[in-house]
């Protein structure tokens, strides 16, 4: 859903566990998380992701952009949320007066050319064939070992 630039507040950074996990479910998980002596089960009931947030100065509640990169490092997140501060925030008002003679709208006298995709590349039908034939030895072979190693 398009939200207008001019309302853009602020961004913010936040776990995807803070915003995706009710309360009740980050409580059992620690329940699980604490059974572990390893301490395996900790750093398998915890999601890494960070989810930047867009604040709009609105009456609907804000749009989660989600980081699809859960092995981001914190600091790496950091510098994202500070370039998109410096870039959607601060150079605003700039942007405004020098490219949309200050109005928050797109110049008539400028034609908008919209991304388009490129189109995605089609497989040759002999290279699927090979990665169905792949799969299915793939898929032989463990039945035969799960046979020799655990049925014989």
């Amino acid at each position: 859903m398009a939200r207008p630039w001019d309302r853009l507040v602020s961004f913010g950074r936040e776990t995807a566990e803070q915003l995706y996990a009710s309360a009740s479910d980050r409580a059992l998980l620690d329940v699980l998380a604490s059974k572990s002596k390893s301490g395996a089960g900790r750093l398998l009931a915890t999601d890494g992701a960070q989810v930047m947030l867009a604040n709009f100065a609105d009456e609907r509640p804000s749009v989660p952009m989600h980081l699809n990169c859960a092995e981001s490092a914190p600091a790496e997140v950091a510098l994202l949320h500070d370039r998109l501060h410096r870039e959607f925030i601060l150079k605003r008002a700039d942007l405004l007066r020098d490219q949309c003679g200050g109005e928050p709208v797109w110049p008539k006298d400028k034609p908008f050319a919209a991304y388009e995709p490129p189109a995605p590349a089609v497989l040759p039908r002999w290279k699927v064939r090979l990665a169905d034939l792949t799969i299915a030895a793939v898929m032989g072979l463990i039945g035969w070992g799960v046979y020799e190693f655990v049925l014989r």
